[in-house]
């Protein structure tokens, strides 16, 4: 998907019944992490449309360091930060990406930047 805000890319997702993508487990984690690089991997190069980062659906906007997956506010119980992170840098870092750059290990930044996001279906556990 194109780069929007956090809140935008959110509501995208949950106009399609779907949600930002969340990792429950090391399994999710490494399947998210093959897809994720095979994708980049081949992209093409030109800067333009080479893709690094994507909203996961983690954020810490309600309560600062307490950090859930939206939009159901459901406590995050798996975690794959990269090291010294979240940080809250600035005090502006409240919601998560994964990134190339990082094994697309989890990285908070500003909810205001714009970066692409991948949509998942609700599986019925999820409702």
């Amino acid at each position: 998907m194109s780069p929007r805000y956090f809140i935008f890319a959110q509501q995208y997702c949950q106009a399609f019944n779907s949600h930002l993508i969340r990792i429950d487990n090391q399994i999710e984690f490494h399947f998210i992490q093959g897809v994720l690089n095979e994708l980049y991997q081949t992209a093409p190069k030109d800067g333009i449309h080479t893709v690094s980062s994507y909203w996961t659906a983690a954020n810490d906007i309600m309560k600062e360091g307490y950090w859930v997956w939206s939009p159901m506010n459901v406590p995050m119980r798996y975690t794959i930060w990269m090291e010294s992170e979240p940080n809250n840098y600035k005090g502006q870092e409240n919601c998560a990406e994964i990134n190339y750059v990082r094994q697309f290990k989890m990285n908070d930044v500003d909810c205001e930047l714009k970066i692409s996001f991948i949509c998942e279906i609700y599986r019925k556990m999820d409702r």
